[in-house]
């Protein structure tokens, strides 16, 4: 069963301990050339030049979309 998770609802303190935590564990796994390597090789793979395309398709609507 999912979860529901209201973000807004989160105070700002929780999610800058969240993003500092997230931000860490992620600098520790691409410091090792190998996720690297991997990371590297899965962005020239199909699925991930369609992932790169999905997401600039999405910040070009973005771009375009007007400002409130």
């Amino acid at each position: 069963m999912a979860t529901i998770i209201e973000c807004q609802q989160i105070p700002k303190i929780q999610l800058d301990i969240l993003s500092r935590t997230l931000l860490a564990a992620i600098e520790r796994y691409y410091a090792d050339p190998e996720n690297q390597k991997r990371y590297e090789a899965w962005l020239h793979s199909e699925e991930g030049e369609a992932y790169v395309n999905r997401n600039s398709a999405r910040e070009s609507e973005r771009e375009k979309a007007p400002l409130i």
